[in-house]
């Protein structure tokens, strides 16, 4: 599960960077649309970062639980 959550974490750390890249504005002015796709892919980069951060604390609290009740 620990794998799972710090790929999930850099993915979306990934994505994230790659979204403020996006270029909304290819002939001069903005594009409406192209700024939509540039916040969806943000949203589904801080969304998938979340998630890793979650998963990841999740992962770590569940092995300090188990590594505590073997311990007694």
């Amino acid at each position: 599960m620990k794998n799972i959550s710090i790929g999930a974490l850099a993915l979306g750390t990934l994505i994230l960077i790659l979204s403020f890249g996006m270029d909304t504005a290819p002939e001069g002015t903005h594009n409406i649309g192209l700024m939509q796709y540039q916040l969806m892919v943000f949203h589904t980069g801080s969304l998938l970062a979340l998630s890793g951060v979650i998963l990841l604390a999740a992962s770590l609290v569940l092995d300090r639980i188990k590594a505590n009740t073997a311990a007694t």
